[in-house]
């Protein structure tokens, strides 16, 4: 049964921020050690999900475990947090009582009494949180994640979305909880027709639930070419998929279907944001497995915007070193049939890049795009700039780190050693020539030091997972960044976009 609780806590996702909490209030007075979620809270958990999914209130984070309040300190709304979560009741065996503090004139306030469960809304002045009332009360603690309270935990089942009807399972893959997975129970009944109608008629939840978790698997359904692929991802998001032209190293297999980046398999691609580069990057990118590498090499890594963000707040001079500048993104195109196009296959000509061999049309699309270039001789040069830090804006309420300054510096670790770094910059000792350099919009470099830390960074918030063939990966592409783990093996995997 506890099992269960805490699976539903974790897809409820509950806000959850890095504070530090010796400057703040709203601490714990009584006890230091936490407590597991009394087992008598699923009906109060259940009944908070429903209206969270319902009413599509943005709350994000997780964690299980809570501390005992002192009813003093929680009089008064001075240092909560939105997204603060109360447990409440005569003990703790007997909490009857769940309050979700969102600002102070909307709290969520469910309450069991005679077996029945009831969901009100009110302010903060109409909670009646005092020891008079209850004699037990806790908040969800944001320091003991899953892994400390479960140390076995391999595979948990989550609180199913409630449009998710009765054909569909849905689950965690790994501790992280991440990426959200959601299998058909009877793969042999369902087809692809009609996944395609019941995503369509789901469209808005399917977003939503996106919005929230930031990546979903689909697995197990009958998506087995290019164009089933195309076919789902248009039924889940609604929109048209994006082409690819201007965009580097993809070849197009189907309508709006790519094969993913050219750099060899056994090179590790770092985490980041898709086309982070440009002024407008894709909402989603969405991933399809047609040869799965083995189990343990070549997984899509993944890691959250937020908690990226977070740990290069901590680091303040990389932060500040970043914040409120634009990067110059640049990238040089051979023609085809050039020396360096045919020796290195990742170096793309730009009537690959741009799917022509139109001057006039490439330099259409780059003006579309807002994108600056110039000729040099039969070699294009294009110039992109982009913010390195993003928001507040519609997808966060606060700045976030948003760019991939790391992709486009040429250093040993993304050439895959000093052997590898050394004979490119023997190859590309013309500057003209190199397909990628990266600076700040004043032409002041990007120190080799501080790129290092940008990838040890992201190395540490990385969460990885197993392909299957005939996977469909789905991204929100400003909350969640992807990379590529290396392998030896033969994998496949294409991509779609969209914005």
């Amino acid at each position: 049964m506890f099992n269960f609780i805490l699976a539903s806590m974790m897809a409820l996702n509950f806000f959850a921020m890095d504070v530090d909490h010796e400057s703040q209030e709203f601490v714990s007075e009584t006890a230091s050690q936490s407590i597991q979620i009394p087992q008598n809270c699923q009906a109060l958990i259940e009944k908070l999900y429903q209206y969270i999914n319902e009413e599509k209130k943005p709350i994000e984070g997780s964690c299980i475990s809570l501390e005992p309040m002192s009813a003093q300190r929680i009089s008064t709304s001075e240092s909560w947090l939105p997204g603060t979560l109360i447990f409440a009741g005569s003990s703790e065996a007997n909490i009857d009582t769940l309050i979700l503090y969102l600002n102070e004139s909307e709290c969520c306030k469910v309450i069991s009494q005679n077996d029945n469960t009831e969901l009100t809304i009110c302010s903060i002045a109409d909670l009646n949180l005092n020891q008079e009332s209850y004699d037990a009360i806790y908040r969800l603690s944001d320091t003991n994640l899953i892994k400390k309270s479960c140390a076995e935990y391999t595979h948990s089942i989550a609180a199913p979305a409630s449009f998710l009807d009765e054909k569909f399972d849905s689950y965690f893959v790994n501790e992280q909880q991440l990426p959200y997975v959601i299998s058909p129970k009877n793969c042999s009944e369902i087809s692809l027709s009609d996944f395609k109608a019941w995503a369509e008629d789901h469209q808005n939840e399917l977003k939503d639930l996106l919005t929230w978790q930031g990546a979903i698997l689909l697995r197990g359904f009958p998506i087995d070419s290019a164009d089933d692929f195309g076919t789902i991802v248009k039924a889940v998001i609604g929109r048209e998929l994006n082409d690819y032209k201007g965009e580097g190293s993809r070849n197009r297999i189907a309508q709006g279907v790519y094969t993913s980046t050219k750099a060899p398999l056994k090179f590790k691609i770092p985490l980041h944001n898709e086309l982070t580069c440009t002024q407008n990057p894709v909402d989603y990118i969405c991933f399809y497995c047609d040869i799965a590498p083995e189990a343990g090499a070549g997984q899509t890594i993944l890691a959250r915007t937020e908690e990226v963000t977070t740990e290069m707040m901590k680091k303040q001079p990389i932060w500040d070193f970043f914040n409120g500048k634009s990067i110059k993104y640049i990238s040089r195109h051979p023609p085809e049939g050039n020396f360096f196009a045919r020796i290195n296959p990742t170096h793309r000509t730009w009537q690959q890049v741009f799917e022509t061999s139109d001057r006039n049309e490439v330099e259409s699309i780059c003006v579309q795009k807002g994108y600056d270039f110039k000729w040099n001789g039969d070699w294009l040069e294009i110039i992109r700039l982009a913010p390195a830090i993003r928001g507040p804006d519609q997808y966060f309420d606060h700045p976030y780190w948003y760019n991939q300054a790391h992709l486009y510096h040429s250093n040993s670790r993304i050439h895959g050693g000093w052997m590898n770094h050394l004979l490119a910059n023997l190859l590309y000792i013309a500057p003209s020539t190199r397909a990628y350099d990266v600076e700040f919009e004043d032409g002041t470099p990007i120190p080799k030091k501080v790129v290092y830390e940008i990838y040890d960074t992201l190395d540490e918030k990385t969460i990885k997972f197993d392909w299957e063939k005939n996977d469909v990966l789905l991204l929100d592409n400003r909350r969640t960044l992807h990379g590529r783990a290396p392998c030896v093996g033969p994998r496949r995997i294409l991509t779609a976009m969209i914005q």
